[in-house]
């Protein structure tokens, strides 16, 4: 992307006046750390931009600490006022002036807004949930736990994001309405609550039984009973000393 420029009139008796503007962008690269991440992987190694230019005449009047706009660009403040050519040096101190953050989403036209850039990036990647209706003959689908855990982790990557970038408030709701589903969804798949870096292993799930419809009192109770009449059989096997592999296979089936 090309920078945004301004003409400057070439006049002999008012010459333009060399300046820097300086940009300070964030030493953390990402806008919330989760609890295992270390700070050092996401320092900003590139945290000041400085742009050498050319700027209007009127730039030699000014003060340090002196709040000016650049058309185009934004806020600016004075740190080193301009000062002519020096007879010790023989050369010109240019005027230097620090970027004000507006508070807005999109930052300096020449650096762009990366985080905002990325939130909405990963917001395409993500289609909403799509609503169903659910009936007594709709019959629950459960997806694989690795890909529900990753969907959750993005969408709560993307939440974060949107927060940090002050975002629509409709947006932010909506994302995390989305991320609670997921979140719920998980709950579902896996009987586990959702933990950051701790993803339940597939093998955990394998050869599960089909969950029962425990809204319906008479399956609870059959379950209940069931549960109950199992505990006492392998009481009763370690009781009387039974064989090991009949042991084991009553506490597999509890």
């Amino acid at each position: 992307r090309s920078s945004d420029l301004t003409w400057l009139a070439d006049c002999s008796h008012a010459h333009p006046i060399p300046t820097v503007c300086i940009n300070y962008d964030h030493l953390i690269t990402k806008p919330v750390l989760g609890k295992e991440e270390d700070f050092k992987h996401f320092i900003n190694k590139n945290s000041k931009q400085e742009e050498v230019m050319l700027g209007d005449p009127c730039l030699r009047d000014l003060k340090k600490g002196d709040i000016i706009q650049l058309q185009r660009r934004g806020f600016y403040i004075c740190d080193q006022p301009y000062e002519p050519v020096s007879p010790h040096s023989c050369k010109e101190a240019p005027c230097i002036l620090i970027y004000i953050p507006d508070g807005h989403t999109k930052e300096m036209p020449t650096s762009g807004s990366k985080e905002k850039t990325k939130a909405e990036t990963v917001r395409k990647e993500i289609p909403p949930a799509p609503k169903e209706k659910w009936t007594s003959d709709t019959q629950e689908v459960v997806q694989d736990p690795s890909v529900l855990y990753n969907k959750v982790a993005v969408q709560g990557d993307l939440v974060r994001d949107l927060k940090a970038t002050k975002a629509a408030k409709e947006d932010v709701d909506a994302a995390v309405t989305q991320l609670l589903s997921l979140k719920k969804e998980y709950k579902q798949a896996t009987g586990q609550d959702y933990k950051p870096g701790n993803p339940v292993a597939a093998k955990a799930l394998d050869g599960a039984a089909p969950k029962a419809d425990l809204s319906n009192p008479g399956d609870s109770n059959t379950l209940y009973d069931k549960v109950t009449q199992q505990g006492e059989l392998v009481r009763k096997l370690k009781a009387e000393k039974a064989p090991k592999d009949q042991v084991d296979v009553a506490v597999k089936t509890l």
